[in-house]
C-alpha cells in the first residue's frame, strides 16, 4: 500500500497559502500513481481549525481509493484543536509523536509535532477508545525526557493525566536530584 505525506499542505513559509485546487490536483495525481493513503501535513504549524474544516470538507475523508490522514505541528498552539477538528469530520489517521518530538529544521520557528500522549489523554477523557495504553506511553515519554535534556513539548507529561492528581515528572525530578 503506497502512502504519501504531503508537506506544507496547509501553508508554506516561502510560498504562502496552499489552494484547495492545488491540493485537489495533487490528490488526483497521487491517485493516478497508485497512492492509497495521503497525509495532509501542517509542517510549519500554519493551520487553524477553520482551515482544517474547510480543507477536509472540500477533499472529504476519502477520494477514490485514497484515504486521508493528518499530521500537525504545534508551532502556533493550534495542533490539538486541528486534530480534534479533523477527527470530528471523520479523519481517523492522525500522526503524532511521543513527547512531541520532531520538527522542521528548514522552517523558521517551527516546533515539534503534537505529542501523542496529549492526544491519547484527551481522547480517553472524551470516551474515545484508542487502543493505546496511556501509562506505558507516558513511561516512554519519561524516558525520552531525560534523553532529550528535558526538551519535550508534552503537556500530559508535565501536568499528568487529567484525573491522576499527580504530575508525571515528579518521579523523574526526584530521581535526578538523587543522582546529581
Amino acid at each position: 500500500r503506497l502512502r504519501l505525506d504531503l508537506a506544507t499542505a496547509f501553508g508554506c513559509p516561502f510560498e504562502g497559502k496552499v489552494s484547495i485546487r492545488s491540493l485537489k490536483n495533487i490528490v488526483y495525481a497521487a491517485g493516478q500513481s497508485g497512492i492509497r493513503e495521503l497525509v495532509l501535513c501542517d509542517t510549519t504549524g500554519m493551520a487553524n481549525p477553520l482551515m482544517v474544516e474547510k480543507t477536509v470538507k472540500e477533499l472529504g475523508t476519502e477520494s477514490g481509493n485514497i484515504v486521508f490522514g493528518v499530521h500537525f505541528h504545534n508551532t502556533r498552539g493550534t495542533g490539538i484543536a486541528n486534530i480534534l477538528t479533523a477527527v470530528t469530520l471523520g479523519i481517523n489517521n492522525i500522526e503524532t509523536s511521543v513527547g512531541g518530538l520532531g520538527g522542521c529544521p528548514f522552517a523558521p520557528g517551527a516546533s515539534g509535532n503534537v505529542a501523542t500522549e496529549d492526544i491519547v489523554n484527551m481522547f480517553h477523557d472524551m470516551g474515545i477508545k484508542t487502543g493505546i495504553n496511556l501509562n506505558k506511553l507516558l513511561n516512554c515519554s519519561r524516558y525520552l525526557y531525560g534523553l532529550f535534556d528535558n526538551k519535550l513539548s508534552s503537556h500530559t507529561l508535565i501536568a499528568g493525566t487529567t484525573y491522576s492528581g499527580q504530575k508525571c515528572l515528579e518521579g523523574v525530578k526526584s530521581e535526578r536530584n538523587q543522582i546529581g
